[in-house]
């Protein structure tokens, strides 16, 4: 039999193979004990450790693709042993989070509308460890729903002003690729010529189509695939450049 749900997608700040393995294994184990076939994979661990912004913006990046039924298990949890809630989120989407309750699903369920959250019952984990709930309780619970348990026998409904709140800033460094170009929170106005970046000294960067636009190794600004704005280095990295990490909020003019 077929899982009705297509796919599990695991974001994470794990950065290793071994742990990834571990939560696949227990959702494999689930899938078998309820004779489903298991649905696809997908783990992104390159999350940096404990960074709840860069967390919520790879969740709200994943989730934009519209696959119904899709399962998010959120492993960046650097509350875990502590009382902070296990929850499931269900979308009106029909998108599913697992994880912890400390914000990083905020933006993309709220996005989409949440239709209903759960908060899991732990006792039937009694063996689990304290540091490793992606593994022990979140993967075996993403599982569990891919097979067709409903939620609500996996624990108690809760309000969503219950849930902790997360809102990205304006001028925000959400995300930082392997490039080192800097993703910025925040709306592009129509045409711009550049922006000024104060750092803390002002420094003017045009704003272009693409990176050729510009010599190698000088600065820019442009829209990128996520539709953010963007600082760049042509050919070189930019977050060393100029020392942000994800998370800071930059002081960001623009030039009309």
């Amino acid at each position: 039999r077929r899982s009705r749900c297509p796919v599990i997608v695991l974001v994470s700040d794990l950065g290793d193979n071994s742990s990834e393995s571990q939560c696949r294994l227990k959702v494999l184990e689930e899938c078998f004990a309820y004779n489903i076939k298991p649905p696809e994979w997908i783990a992104i661990n390159d999350v940096e450790p404990w960074n709840k912004v860069d967390a919520a913006f790879t969740l709200l990046q994943q989730a934009a693709i519209p696959i119904k039924e899709a399962i998010f298990i959120g492993v960046v949890d650097p509350g875990v042993g502590t009382k902070r809630k296990p929850i499931v989120i269900r979308t009106k989407k029909d998108q599913y989070f697992v994880g912890p309750d400390n914000g990083i699903f905020d933006p993309a369920a709220k996005r989409d509308g949440i239709a209903a959250v759960w908060q899991i019952d732990e006792s039937p984990f009694p063996g689990s460890s304290v540091t490793f709930h992606g593994r022990d309780i979140f993967s075996p619970i993403a599982a569990k729903i891919a097979c067709g348990v409903d939620p609500s026998a996996l624990g108690w409904t809760i309000a969503e002003q219950e849930l902790v709140p997360f809102e990205f800033q304006p001028g925000q460094v959400v995300q930082i690729d392997r490039y080192g170009n800097l993703k910025i929170f925040g709306p592009i106005p129509e045409n711009p010529r550049g922006i000024t970046l104060y750092h803390p000294e002002p420094s003017i960067i045009p704003f272009v189509r693409t990176f050729a636009n510009v010599e190698i190794g000088q600065l820019l600004a442009l829209r990128g695939s996520d539709n953010l704005l963007e600082i760049a280095t042509r050919e070189n990295n930019a977050a060393q450049q100029l020392g942000h990490q994800v998370g800071d909020c930059l002081h960001i003019e623009w030039q009309i």
